[in-house]
């Protein structure tokens, strides 16, 4: 509903079928080293618009880190609903983000190996603090264009490093085959997926 009493409220559809795809897979792939992969998708089921409260958002450091949070909302963050310039009310999205998202994340993470000759030969593999090596691709699609003016997203990509102290992992990234350039920096406080 509108918080204007002049306006008429805004209808939408009560009906909608949402659901969630999550698979991962972790595969040792040396002595201290890991390969990650994940596949996830969610959103509608038929290509019908979602209210915005189900809605997903692509961009941050759970998604696609090299891009800011929220960046990738198939442009309902675009556009502001003004309310009459009499009222004290400030202006608000009218959605959150996609109806319907795809998403691809691959990490590598290894261990630091330590070689010591002194006489003897000393091994030391350490487990923490690891490396990551990561890349990520998503989409997001809008189906309720001329409504509300939102688009699909394309295929954003980006790629990092990182650094773990046990949970902990200081992370940067950066978006590929894109003109918002530049470095994000970040801090995990457990695994990325």
């Amino acid at each position: 509903a509108s918080l204007d009493p002049n306006a008429q409220p805004v209808r939408f559809s009560d009906a909608f079928a949402t659901a969630t795809v999550d698979l991962r897979r972790y595969q040792r792939v040396g002595r201290s080293a890991t390969l990650g992969l994940r596949v996830s998708g969610a959103g509608t089921i038929e290509e019908a618009p979602l209210p915005p409260q189900f809605q997903h958002a692509l961009g941050g450091a759970g998604s696609l880190p090299g891009y800011s949070t929220f960046s990738l909302a198939c442009g309902a963050r675009d556009r502001l609903v003004l309310h009459s310039a009499e009222s004290p009310i400030q202006g608000f999205f009218a959605g959150y983000g996609c109806d319907r998202i795809a998403m691809f994340q691959a990490e590598y993470r290894g261990g630091f190996d330590v070689r010591i000759d002194g006489g003897r030969d000393w091994h030391w593999d350490l487990d923490d603090p690891s490396w990551v090596v990561f890349f990520d691709a998503a989409r997001g699609w809008a189906y309720d264009r001329d409504a509300a003016g939102r688009t699909d997203t394309g295929t954003p990509y980006d790629a990092g490093l990182g650094i773990l102290l046990g949970d902990v992992g200081v992370y940067g990234a950066v978006p590929l085959g894109s003109d918002k350039g530049g470095v994000r920096v970040f801090v995990r406080l457990g695994p990325r997926f």
